[in-house]
Protein backbone atom coordinates (compact mmCIF):
# COMPACT_ATOMS: atom_id res chain seq x y z
CA UNK A 1 0.00 0.00 0.00
CA UNK A 2 1.08 3.63 -0.85
CA UNK A 3 1.84 6.25 1.52
CA UNK A 4 -0.42 8.20 0.19
CA UNK A 5 -3.20 5.97 0.35
CA UNK A 6 -2.26 5.06 3.98
CA UNK A 7 -2.81 8.50 4.81
CA UNK A 8 -6.06 9.17 3.10
CA UNK A 9 -7.42 6.23 4.68
CA UNK A 10 -6.37 7.84 7.82
CA UNK A 11 -7.87 11.05 7.18
CA UNK A 12 -10.87 9.70 6.08
CA UNK A 13 -11.00 7.29 9.23
CA UNK A 14 -10.92 10.29 11.71
CA UNK A 15 -12.85 12.62 9.49
CA UNK A 16 -15.94 9.67 10.17
CA UNK A 17 -14.64 9.92 13.55
CA UNK A 18 -15.04 13.65 13.78
CA UNK A 19 -18.10 13.33 12.38
CA UNK A 20 -19.33 11.10 14.84
CA UNK A 21 -18.16 12.84 18.21
CA UNK A 22 -20.56 15.95 16.42
CA UNK A 23 -23.06 13.99 16.26
CA UNK A 24 -23.27 12.44 19.84
CA UNK A 25 -23.11 15.67 20.93
CA UNK A 26 -25.90 17.32 19.33
CA UNK A 27 -24.88 18.51 16.15
CA UNK A 28 -22.66 21.66 14.83
CA UNK A 29 -23.81 23.72 17.73
CA UNK A 30 -21.22 21.57 20.30
CA UNK A 31 -18.39 23.22 18.34
CA UNK A 32 -16.60 19.97 17.54
CA UNK A 33 -16.95 20.06 14.23
CA UNK A 34 -14.29 23.03 14.10
CA UNK A 35 -11.75 19.87 14.48
CA UNK A 36 -12.73 19.04 10.97
CA UNK A 37 -10.85 22.02 9.62
CA UNK A 38 -7.88 20.59 11.63
CA UNK A 39 -8.08 17.39 9.86
CA UNK A 40 -8.68 19.48 6.38
CA UNK A 41 -5.60 21.33 6.98
CA UNK A 42 -3.47 18.30 8.19
CA UNK A 43 -4.52 16.49 4.73
CA UNK A 44 -3.88 19.26 2.66
CA UNK A 45 -0.39 19.48 3.53
CA UNK A 46 0.68 15.63 3.77
CA UNK A 47 -1.50 15.15 0.32
CA UNK A 48 -0.94 17.43 -2.35
CA UNK A 49 -3.22 17.90 -5.06
CA UNK A 50 -7.12 16.30 -5.86
CA UNK A 51 -6.94 13.70 -2.85
CA UNK A 52 -7.13 17.09 -0.79
CA UNK A 53 -10.19 18.72 -2.21
CA UNK A 54 -11.21 14.96 -1.70
CA UNK A 55 -11.34 14.80 1.48
CA UNK A 56 -12.72 18.17 2.51
CA UNK A 57 -15.98 17.19 0.26
CA UNK A 58 -16.04 13.97 2.34
CA UNK A 59 -16.19 16.03 5.24
CA UNK A 60 -18.59 18.58 4.37
CA UNK A 61 -20.70 15.27 3.42
CA UNK A 62 -20.46 13.73 5.90
CA UNK A 63 -21.18 16.71 8.58
CA UNK A 64 -24.08 17.65 6.06
CA UNK A 65 -25.75 14.01 6.64
CA UNK A 66 -25.28 14.16 9.92
CA UNK A 67 -27.37 17.44 10.47
CA UNK A 68 -29.55 15.84 8.21
CA UNK A 69 -30.15 12.73 10.08
CA UNK A 70 -30.44 14.74 13.51
CA UNK A 71 -33.12 16.48 11.76
CA UNK A 72 -35.24 13.70 10.77
CA UNK A 73 -34.78 11.60 13.82
CA UNK A 74 -35.31 14.99 16.27
CA UNK A 75 -39.23 16.16 17.43
CA UNK A 76 -37.65 19.66 17.51
CA UNK A 77 -34.46 19.54 15.85
CA UNK A 78 -32.40 22.88 15.97
CA UNK A 79 -31.66 24.65 12.71
CA UNK A 80 -28.35 24.29 12.29
CA UNK A 81 -28.44 23.96 8.63
CA UNK A 82 -26.85 27.74 7.89
CA UNK A 83 -23.72 27.10 10.46
CA UNK A 84 -23.25 23.68 8.52
CA UNK A 85 -23.50 25.05 5.29
CA UNK A 86 -20.77 27.71 6.32
CA UNK A 87 -18.33 24.99 7.91
CA UNK A 88 -18.39 23.07 4.60
CA UNK A 89 -17.22 26.44 2.66
CA UNK A 90 -14.82 26.63 5.13
CA UNK A 91 -13.13 23.42 5.06
CA UNK A 92 -12.96 24.20 1.39
CA UNK A 93 -11.33 27.19 1.61
CA UNK A 94 -9.30 25.98 3.90
CA UNK A 95 -7.98 23.39 1.75
CA UNK A 96 -6.93 25.24 -0.88
CA UNK A 97 -5.34 27.98 0.42
CA UNK A 98 -3.11 24.90 2.74
CA UNK A 99 -2.74 23.59 -1.12
CA UNK A 100 -1.80 27.07 -2.14
CA UNK A 101 0.70 27.46 0.27
CA UNK A 102 2.00 24.10 0.20
CA UNK A 103 2.60 24.17 -3.18
CA UNK A 104 4.54 27.58 -3.30
CA UNK A 105 6.52 26.06 -0.57
CA UNK A 106 7.61 22.57 -2.72
CA UNK A 107 8.33 25.38 -5.64
CA UNK A 108 10.78 27.29 -3.78
CA UNK A 109 12.37 24.11 -2.29
CA UNK A 110 12.84 22.73 -5.75
CA UNK A 111 14.20 26.09 -7.02
CA UNK A 112 16.75 26.40 -3.80
CA UNK A 113 17.48 22.46 -4.84
CA UNK A 114 18.14 23.59 -8.62
CA UNK A 115 20.17 26.79 -7.28
CA UNK A 116 22.04 24.47 -5.26
CA UNK A 117 22.93 22.18 -8.13
CA UNK A 118 24.09 25.26 -10.62
CA UNK A 119 26.24 26.69 -7.88
CA UNK A 120 28.22 23.45 -7.22
CA UNK A 121 28.26 22.95 -11.13
CA UNK A 122 29.73 26.12 -11.37
CA UNK A 123 31.81 26.19 -8.49
CA UNK A 124 33.12 22.92 -10.46
CA UNK A 125 33.86 24.78 -13.56
CA UNK A 126 35.79 27.62 -11.88
CA UNK A 127 37.87 24.94 -10.29
CA UNK A 128 38.41 22.93 -13.50
CA UNK A 129 39.74 26.96 -15.10
CA UNK A 130 41.56 27.52 -12.09
CA UNK A 131 43.43 23.92 -12.51
CA UNK A 132 44.29 24.64 -16.11
CA UNK A 133 45.22 27.88 -15.67
CA UNK A 134 49.10 28.40 -16.42
CA UNK A 135 49.47 31.14 -13.68
CA UNK A 136 49.85 29.48 -10.38
CA UNK A 137 47.35 30.75 -8.28
CA UNK A 138 47.37 30.29 -4.64
CA UNK A 139 44.81 31.26 -2.01
CA UNK A 140 46.34 32.22 1.73
CA UNK A 141 44.07 32.56 4.90
CA UNK A 142 44.90 35.21 7.40
CA UNK A 143 46.64 32.58 9.84
CA UNK A 144 49.23 31.73 6.45
CA UNK A 145 47.09 27.92 5.80
CA UNK A 146 46.99 27.67 2.40
CA UNK A 147 43.28 26.95 1.33
CA UNK A 148 43.67 26.07 -2.27
CA UNK A 149 46.32 25.77 -4.97
CA UNK A 150 45.99 24.64 -8.44
CA UNK A 151 48.12 22.78 -10.69
CA UNK A 152 50.59 25.58 -11.85
CA UNK A 153 51.32 26.74 -8.45
CA UNK A 154 52.30 23.30 -7.51
CA UNK A 155 54.55 23.02 -10.52
CA UNK A 156 55.84 26.50 -10.30
CA UNK A 157 56.85 26.35 -6.24
CA UNK A 158 57.42 22.19 -6.23
CA UNK A 159 60.79 22.41 -4.42
CA UNK A 160 59.53 25.50 -2.05
CA UNK A 161 55.93 23.63 -1.07
CA UNK A 162 58.71 20.71 0.02
CA UNK A 163 60.10 22.52 2.59
CA UNK A 164 56.54 23.71 4.38
CA UNK A 165 55.26 22.93 6.89
CA UNK A 166 51.93 21.52 7.32
CA UNK A 167 48.57 21.79 10.17
CA UNK A 168 47.85 19.04 12.01
CA UNK A 169 44.66 18.61 9.15
CA UNK A 170 47.50 18.17 6.71
CA UNK A 171 47.33 21.67 5.31
CA UNK A 172 50.16 23.44 3.84
CA UNK A 173 51.59 26.82 6.05
CA UNK A 174 52.87 29.07 3.44
CA UNK A 175 56.34 28.70 3.17
CA UNK A 176 58.56 31.21 4.81
CA UNK A 177 60.00 32.58 1.23
CA UNK A 178 56.38 33.22 0.39
CA UNK A 179 55.36 34.40 4.17
CA UNK A 180 58.70 36.91 3.96
CA UNK A 181 57.78 38.42 0.35
CA UNK A 182 53.72 38.60 1.89
CA UNK A 183 54.73 40.57 4.92
CA UNK A 184 56.89 42.77 3.02
CA UNK A 185 53.87 43.81 0.47
CA UNK A 186 51.40 44.40 3.38
CA UNK A 187 53.60 46.77 4.97
CA UNK A 188 53.95 48.81 1.47
CA UNK A 189 51.43 47.36 -1.37
CA UNK A 190 52.74 50.10 -4.09
CA UNK A 191 56.01 48.05 -3.44
CA UNK A 192 57.13 45.05 -6.45
CA UNK A 193 57.42 42.11 -4.73
CA UNK A 194 61.09 40.76 -4.94
CA UNK A 195 61.74 37.58 -7.26
CA UNK A 196 62.07 34.10 -5.47
CA UNK A 197 64.88 32.01 -6.61
CA UNK A 198 63.50 28.64 -6.34
CA UNK A 199 66.01 25.81 -4.52
CA UNK A 200 68.46 23.81 -6.59
CA UNK A 201 67.38 25.78 -9.38
CA UNK A 202 68.53 28.59 -11.81
CA UNK A 203 64.61 29.20 -12.34
CA UNK A 204 63.03 32.27 -10.22
CA UNK A 205 58.75 33.05 -9.53
CA UNK A 206 57.30 36.55 -9.59
CA UNK A 207 54.72 36.73 -6.87
CA UNK A 208 51.94 39.14 -6.94
CA UNK A 209 49.93 39.52 -4.07
CA UNK A 210 45.59 40.73 -3.95
CA UNK A 211 43.45 40.97 -0.97
CA UNK A 212 40.05 39.11 -1.78
CA UNK A 213 38.13 41.28 0.90
CA UNK A 214 39.79 44.74 0.55
CA UNK A 215 37.74 45.99 3.33
CA UNK A 216 38.82 43.88 6.54
CA UNK A 217 42.69 44.02 5.71
CA UNK A 218 43.72 41.53 8.89
CA UNK A 219 40.54 38.97 7.97
CA UNK A 220 40.94 39.06 4.60
CA UNK A 221 42.18 35.84 2.79
CA UNK A 222 45.04 36.46 0.22
CA UNK A 223 45.34 35.58 -3.44
CA UNK A 224 48.99 35.11 -4.73
CA UNK A 225 49.28 34.79 -8.38
CA UNK A 226 52.78 33.06 -9.28
CA UNK A 227 54.93 33.24 -12.40
CA UNK A 228 58.05 32.62 -13.90
CA UNK A 229 59.85 35.59 -13.80
CA UNK A 230 61.01 36.56 -17.49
Amino acid sequence: MKVSQFLTGTLIVDILATTLLVYSCGGISSGFGLLLIVTIASGSILIRGRISTFLAAVAALAIIYSELYLALTLENPPNQFIQTGILGNILFVTSFYIQTLTQRNYNAALLADKQAGDIIELEKLNNEIIQRMRTGIVVVSPDLRIISMNTAARSKLGPILDKAETTDDYEFILPSALKEQLSLWKINRKRQPQPILIPNSSKQVQLNFVLLNPDSDSDSDVLIFVQKNQ
